[in-house]
C-alpha cells in the first residue's frame, strides 16, 4: 500500500511538473509570436538616425524605381511603407500602402526591403518584440 502511495506521489508530481513546464514554453511562444503597431520604444534604423535610411533609400530603392519609370513611364514622387521588424531586428515582412506600384516594382521594392539589415527591434517592457513601423519617402526624384 505504501508503494502505491509512492507510485502515485511520483505520478501527480511528474504530472504538475509536466504542466508547470508545458505552460511556460507556451506563454513564452505566444508573447514571441505577437505583433504589435506601437511599442514603449519603437524599432529603429541604425541607431534612429534619418540620414542612414535616406542613405538606403537613395543606394538600394531609388535605382529599383527609377528602372520602374523607365519600363512603365510610371513617375513616384511618394512612397508609404509599413516594415514588421522582429525580434531580432530583421525584416519580416513589407507592406506598400502608398502608392499603387506595378506588380514587378511592388516585388523588387518588397525584395530590396526584406533583405534589408541594421535594424534594432522594438520594445515592450524591455523585451524584444515584433512590431510594424511605418516610413514615409516622399519628394523624391528617382534620377
Amino acid at each position: 500500500m505504501n508503494e502505491r502511495r509512492s507510485r502515485l506521489k511520483q505520478l501527480v508530481l511528474f504530472g504538475a511538473l509536466l504542466l508547470v513546464f508545458t505552460t511556460a514554453a507556451r506563454g513564452q511562444t505566444a508573447a514571441s509570436t505577437r505583433v504589435y503597431d506601437c511599442a514603449e520604444v519603437m524599432p529603429s534604423y541604425r541607431n534612429d538616425t534619418p540620414r542612414q535610411w535616406m542613405s538606403y533609400v537613395f543606394k538600394e530603392l531609388s535605382p529599383v524605381l527609377y528602372r520602374n519609370r523607365q519600363r512603365e513611364g510610371e513617375e513616384i514622387a511618394s512612397l508609404y511603407l509599413r516594415l514588421l521588424i522582429d525580434p531580432h531586428g530583421r525584416v519580416r515582412d513589407v507592406q506598400i500602402t502608398r502608392p499603387r506600384l506595378s506588380t514587378r516594382c511592388e516585388r523588387e521594392v518588397r525584395e530590396k526591403l526584406l533583405t534589408m539589415t541594421g535594424w534594432t527591434p522594438a520594445r515592450r517592457q524591455g523585451q524584444p518584440v515584433c512590431c510594424w513601423i511605418p516610413l514615409a519617402v516622399s519628394c523624391l526624384k528617382w534620377q
